[in-house]
């Protein structure tokens, strides 16, 4: 089987996800050593909420950053996928426009948008018109190593965010104390993830989850963001669907939902995550719900975080989505990397 496995990697991973993946540890680094290295300008005083803007791989750390805000955020952060920003940016918001390639038409225009309402703003990019715009306007930059696929540089990304938020006094994260745990535990976290291993987790789940229709259910805290993670990993990754929920609110509606169609649930594997600081309530919730829709399920797992701050523990299970995506896609006998379809779309929307 670990013979197969590294086969498939030869053949159907040509252009080096999995290198990708085991270079997350040395991303986040890279990304803390820029941000940490950068004297900021942008006036923080009268700040008094922060927006994100951001699409598909290039979002994903400003969920993470909205969701660790609620427990360490001084002011509160919002995040928006959307060609608009709301109508209550002002001058005492602080926007930051996050794209990795630099030409993210959305996040492009929601900051046209911020910016005529005279927003603060920094950018995280590795280039493109974004990096020409907030250039040219003078404001603080963080430029991130390019090259990736945008999903693939959500360590530069997250990583530049939190830092970033820390640097300007907006988030009560102690950055300069957690870092090294951070990277010693992501890279921790790789070996029993690797090929070689073929009785691990990330490989094992992928093979419950292969043909299967992944539902991944979160409380409503740290982990959420966590599951949007999983849910878009699968789908890029693994070219299949995903949906994520969240406790508590997936009780007071979904969970009737569970009754119809049985041979459509029996199609389903519900992957909960959960973490030690879950409400105690909604421990007790994912327990009895994974229970009541055990036997109509093709499968229930819980997966717990593991390190030794928040930001680590959040981590470890984005590493286990990401592998876990990675081996799904060489069960369907794809290559993690192409993504055609959004390929498609955009050169369409190129054209009108």
């Amino acid at each position: 089987m670990v013979n197969h496995l590294q086969h498939l990697v030869s053949t159907l991973d040509r252009q080096n996800m999995l290198d990708h993946l085991k270079n997350f540890p040395q991303h986040l680094q890279t990304a803390y050593d820029l941000v940490d290295k950068h004297t900021f300008i942008t006036p923080t005083k009268s700040i008094n909420q922060v927006v994100i803007l951001g699409m598909g791989g290039s979002a994903i750390g400003g969920e993470m950053s909205v969701g660790l805000a609620h427990d360490f955020g001084k002011v509160p952060f919002f995040i928006f996928r959307n060609y608009q920003t709301p109508s209550w940016v002002d001058q005492n918001t602080l926007v930051v426009a996050v794209s990795y390639s630099g030409n993210t038409e959305e996040t492009l225009s929601a900051l046209n948008q911020a910016i005529a309402r005279k927003a603060a703003f920094i950018a995280i990019t590795s280039g493109g018109k974004l990096s020409e715009v907030a250039q040219s306007a003078g404001v603080d930059t963080i430029i991130v190593p390019g090259g990736l696929p945008p999903r693939a540089a959500f360590g530069y990304l997250f990583m530049a965010q939190i830092t970033a938020f820390w640097k300007l006094g907006l988030m009560n994260l102690p950055m300069d104390k957690w870092i090294r745990s951070i990277v010693q535990e992501t890279e921790f976290n790789i070996h029993p993830l690797l090929p070689c291993e073929v009785g691990g987790r990330a490989f094992e789940l992928a093979r419950a989850l292969e043909n299967k229709l992944p539902i991944i259910y979160t409380g409503p805290g740290v982990l959420a963001p966590v599951g949007i993670r999983w849910k878009g990993q699968i789908s890029e990754n693994a070219k299949m669907l995903a949906y994520h929920n969240v406790y508590p609110e997936m009780n007071h509606n979904e969970i009737v939902g569970w009754r119809q169609m049985p041979d459509l649930l029996n199609k389903i594997v519900v992957v909960h995550l959960q973490d030690e600081d879950d409400d105690e309530r909604v421990s007790v919730r994912m327990d009895k719900t994974g229970r009541m829709i055990s036997r109509l399920s093709g499968g229930i797992y819980y997966l717990q975080s593991h390190g030794s701050n928040v930001v680590s523990r959040m981590l470890s299970l984005v590493q286990l989505g990401d592998f876990t995506s990675f081996y799904l896609a060489l069960l369907n006998q794809e290559d993690p990397t192409p993504v055609t379809a959004i390929d498609e779309l955009k050169a369409y929307l190129a054209t009108v």
